[in-house]
């Protein structure tokens, strides 16, 4: 009898895994336990029991047959946990290290986190465990993790070219320190410079976001993030892989003939003049651009400037800041950090005294009749670099917010012409904020950052853009002063942080639209590292 009571003990504490469901293992212990019940009350009754040879078979059986199935769900478990491996080596040429100095040879795994670096000279290709290809150049230096919906390649520096395998649901993700690109079954290239990143499409299309803007690139184009970075071919940046002629084919069959790119955006006229507050009455105040796909202002202003078509103007007392917030798709000058005082605006108490430059701008393209908005948006970045000195970089950190997402009941907006777009506006009415616009809606999510005060991101996966109007309910008190297109010197609501879902009911009520919390979300930010006063002309 001792010796089967050690050994239930023994399968009961020694066999059973800590971590296992407490119902099934609790079911084994009542099991074994009313075995040992009337063991003990007839100890006490001062009797002997002989338990029957068939019962003690049986409990013993129905403990193994617990165990065995606590076991099975341990290993069932495990099987479900995703792995952390994300690919592997394909093929070498030369060289290919981890971050701890590892070699890593062909079939290497490739997993979370792991940090993957080709010398001079060398290259490889990892075979992602989705069936994507990537095609590593020399130099580059990159890392795999998951995403919420696929794989991310953080690519750190130096180029590679991506294959990406066509998957029923999911996407890969390429992210530099300024831009992520989203594909679904398409080859492209991308390359981290130190001036910036470069994207090119070989087949098929991506999107390209950078900032709050979000871009579509098919077969044969190509952005580069900074005004600075020389332009180059399609050919020319794919040179270096070994497959560059197989990649040239299958750009030519989906480009007759490859594009050849043209120099620099520039506005063919430029005008800058220095604005003196003492000046007298201003009839529009902002900065605002107008491209044949629509209009596109700064965060600024009382909402009045009209600029004509193919150029980009301000009018008024224009904080700098502004001008480089819509240059780089950055609908709040929050996301803009670093430069000299005299290029953003302060609290009206650190405002006196304070050197404050405010100017006159005009900017007319060359052919009115054909420039997009994001043909100005490049102009406008060639213009602050070439006037102003401008050099930024892009940085992207971490930060609790929140996600705009369709809510369950659906949408409630109705699309808007891609050629009769507006920016998102906040302005008071009655003592109320009103947002009212005909954009994208990652565009609406920059601007309730803003008004918000917090980060949030658009989480909709929708590219059309919508028009949509409803109030924002009213703090009252004092805000910051130079807002998103108020009345001329008209307050802003303080951040309504401690109101965000008051507002999210609203935007369901009236565009389908809710704010969800999320625990991290990327914030991209604008860093200048350097700027100058222009030369009026």
């Amino acid at each position: 009898m001792k010796r089967e009571e050690k050994s239930v003990d023994e399968l009961l504490r020694t066999r059973l895994p800590v971590s296992l469901d407490s119902q099934v293992e609790s079911a084994v212990e009542r099991v074994l336990l009313r075995n040992q019940a009337e063991i003990l009350e007839a100890a006490l009754r001062g009797t002997t029991v002989r338990t029957p040879a068939k019962r003690r078979t049986s409990t013993l059986a129905v403990a193994a047959a617990m165990v065995l199935m606590l076991l099975a769900a341990a290993a069932v478990a495990t099987l479900m946990r995703p792995s952390d491996d994300l690919g592997t080596v394909q093929s070498l040429d030369g060289s290919l290290y981890s971050a701890d100095g590892r070699r890593l040879q062909v079939g290497s795994r490739v997993s979370v986190s792991d940090m993957i670096r080709s010398p001079e000279g060398s290259g490889a290709v990892l075979a992602l465990t989705d069936g994507s290809l990537v095609e590593i150049r020399s130099q580059a230096e990159l890392s795999l993790e998951r995403a919420v919906d696929g794989v991310r390649i953080q690519l750190h520096q130096g180029g590679l070219i991506v294959s990406a395998a066509k998957q029923p649901s999911g996407h890969l993700y390429v992210q530099t320190r300024d831009v992520s690109v989203s594909v679904v079954g398409t080859v492209f290239y991308v390359n981290a410079e130190e001036e910036g990143s470069r994207v090119a499409v070989i087949q098929g299309e991506v999107r390209v976001q950078q900032g709050g803007v979000t871009k579509k690139l098919v077969a044969g184009k190509q952005i580069a993030t900074s005004p600075m970075m020389e332009p180059r071919s399609v050919s020319e940046e794919i040179s270096w892989s070994r497959s560059a002629q197989g990649h040239v084919a299958l750009l030519q069959q989906n480009t007759t003939p490859p594009p050849v790119p043209s120099a620099r955006a520039a506005f063919d006229v430029v005008s800058i003049k220095p604005y003196s507050r003492g000046g007298g009455p201003v009839g529009s105040v902002g900065f605002a651009c107008h491209g044949v796909d629509g209009k596109r202002s700064a965060l600024f202003g009382n909402g009045q400037l009209i600029a004509p078509l193919g150029r980009c103007v301000g009018s008024g007392n224009v904080f700098v800041v502004y001008v480089i917030a819509l240059a780089y798709g950055k609908l709040s000058s929050q996301y803009v950090s670093g430069g000299p005082d005299w290029i953003r605006p302060a609290p009206p108490p650190l405002m006196l005294g304070r050197s404050v430059a405010f100017f006159q701008m005009e900017g007319v393209a060359e052919n009115p009749s054909t420039a997009t908005l994001d043909d100005l948006m490049q102009m406008l970045q060639t213009m602050l670099a070439d006037r102003f000195r401008l050099k930024v970089h892009h940085e992207t950190q971490e930060s609790p917010g929140w996600s705009l997402a369709v809510a369950n009941g659906g949408l409630k907006m109705l699309e808007a012409a891609s050629n009769d777009q507006e920016s998102p506006l906040l302005s008071s009415i009655n003592g109320r904020g009103m947002i009212k616009g005909k954009s994208r809606l990652d565009a609406l999510a920059q601007l309730l950052s803003q008004v918000m005060g917090a980060p949030i991101i658009d989480k909709t996966g929708l590219a059309s853009p919508f028009t949509y109007e409803f109030l924002v309910p009213s703090r009252g008190g004092g805000g910051e002063r130079g807002g998103p297109d108020q009345g001329r010197g008209a307050p802003l609501p303080a951040p309504f942080a401690d109101r965000i879902a008051e507002i999210s009911d609203v935007m369901e009520d009236r565009l389908g639209l809710i704010l969800q919390k999320e625990k991290s979300v990327p914030v991209e930010i604008l860093v200048i590292d350097e700027i100058e006063m222009p030369t009026p002309n």
